[in-house]
């Protein structure tokens, strides 16, 4: 990332990085690097870390993908869209108007049944 000095004092930074893939990468970085620390305290803290991190880049790709279904719509409706719904809502709505369907997070998939075992 490249910063400028503006006159106002203010560093402008000429590039800003893909939110989705910056906390994506910092969940991961913060995952593996729960497995190297010696406490079981350093080792909540970075496992906390990455669900932060995992669940800010779950709804930057959320919101990344519904500004670009909105390109028809003027700037200020798609602000509020994206910053008046909450993560829940985002989750279960924003799949249906995305992509024609609703996603399944209860964790039961009518096609395959998990609880079935195998055969030995």
């Amino acid at each position: 990332m490249s910063r400028k000095q503006t006159d106002s004092d203010l560093v402008k930074i000429d590039h800003v990085p893909d939110a989705v893939w910056l906390n994506f990468s910092f969940m991961v970085r913060e995952s593996i690097t729960a497995t190297e620390v010696r406490t079981g305290m350093e080792k909540s803290q970075h496992l906390t870390s990455a669900l932060y991190f995992g669940t800010v880049a779950l709804e930057a790709f959320l919101n990344e993908q519904m500004r670009a279904h909105m390109t028809s719509e003027p700037e200020e409706a798609i602000v509020n869209k994206l910053r008046r719904a909450v993560l829940k809502d985002k989750i279960k709505k924003w799949p249906l108007e995305l992509l024609g369907k609703s996603l399944n997070i209860n964790g039961k998939n009518p096609r395959f049944d998990y609880r079935v075992s195998r055969r030995s």
